[in-house]
């Protein structure tokens, strides 16, 4: 037995079992792209603790781009953008990570921490909480 096959748009397959051949054909259609379908932040990037007034550092990060057809690929970084505010401001907990291929966008979140300067309890003015007021010297009346 022998098998013979031809692809073009059809799938021809012939085979030869006896001295008969037998012949039959599959339409097959191969389709050049796939929609894009989603995208994901496959890894972190290297920072995700800022403190009010840093930039975000997307050093390290990777976002992946998955297709309809179970296909993915790792974009460059020059391939996605990325909205956060800037400088950060405390407060803020998201950066927001956008792709769009062929007139499709997909986006993807990267939580994030900002905390105010200073850190805790030690902050700026804006961020001090009086706690309670007390008499150090008393009165000479």
């Amino acid at each position: 037995m022998s098998f013979v096959a031809n692809l073009e748009n059809n799938l021809n397959v012939s085979y030869t079992e006896n001295g008969i051949t037998q012949k039959t054909f599959f339409f097959v259609y191969v389709k050049e792209s796939w929609p894009l379908e989603s995208i994901a932040i496959t890894k972190a990037p290297n920072k995700t603790a800022y403190t009010s007034g840093e930039k975000f550092d997307s050093t390290g990060m990777e976002v992946t781009a998955y297709y309809e057809d179970g296909s993915s690929k790792v974009l460059d970084s020059g391939d996605y953008t990325i909205s956060v505010a800037d400088p950060l401001d405390s407060g803020v907990t998201a950066a927001y990570v956008k792709y769009t291929e062929n007139g499709v966008q997909k986006s993807a979140e990267q939580a994030i921490t900002v905390t105010a300067a200073g850190g805790e309890g030690g902050g700026t003015e804006a961020s001090k909480t009086l706690t309670k007021i007390e008499i150090s010297t008393q009165p000479t009346k």
